[in-house]
Parts: structure tokens; C-alpha cells; sequence
């Protein structure tokens, strides 16, 4: 896969223009909206609160352990509110119409 990146990245750097592929896309039909999120959100209570029972035991553990259970909560609840955003449509007719005008 590097080598289509790298060769994109000297068509871009040298501003070469041509025609491309352009794929249909499809529109999201109505349906579970979070898949991963009920995952994720308990990912990250599982982690808290064996955290929590780690405080009330009073055990001790390293920092990097502690900062990995926060970046797993952190990510968790991150990857959990996306999923519930709202995105665009995949294709939006008035960019063609604002691309043909720019070509004249």
C-alpha cells in the first residue's frame, strides 16, 4: 500500500492533474446508529472500576500502568461519541455543479 501513498504524494508535490475514477456511493439506510459505542462505554467502566477497587484495596501500581487505563478510558468514551455524530451525505450534487463552474 506505501507505494500508491508515495506515488500520490509525488503527483501532488509536482500538481499533476488528470481524470479519475469517481465510485458511487450509497446513503446510509435507517438503522442501528451505535454499534461500537455500548462497547466502548463498557470498555471504559470496566477499566474505572477496577481502578476504583485497585484505590479502595489500596494497591499500588506503576504509572504507565495507570496511564495506559486512562488512555484506554480516554479512547473509549472518544471512540463512543463519534459514532454518534452525524455525518454528510457521501455525495453532494452541488459540489459537481461548483466544480463544472470553476472549469468554465
Amino acid at each position: 500500500m506505501w507505494p500508491f501513498i508515495l506515488l500520490a504524494a509525488f503527483d501532488a508535490a509536482l500538481g499533476k492533474r488528470g481524470p479519475y475514477t469517481i465510485t458511487s456511493k450509497a446513503r446510509r439506510t435507517a438503522g442501528p446508529r451505535a454499534i461500537l459505542a455500548p462497547i466502548h462505554l463498557a470498555t471504559a467502566v470496566i477499566v474505572v472500576s477496577a481502578a476504583l477497587v485497585g484505590v479502595m484495596r489500596d494497591a499500588h501500581h506503576s504509572t504507565g500502568l495507570i496511564a495506559a487505563a486512562g488512555a484506554v478510558v480516554l479512547l473509549s468514551v472518544i471512540v463512543s461519541a463519534t459514532e454518534l455524530l452525524d455525518f454528510p451525505s457521501p455525495y453532494d450534487p452541488r459540489l459537481l455543479v461548483t466544480a463544472r463552474k470553476r472549469r468554465g
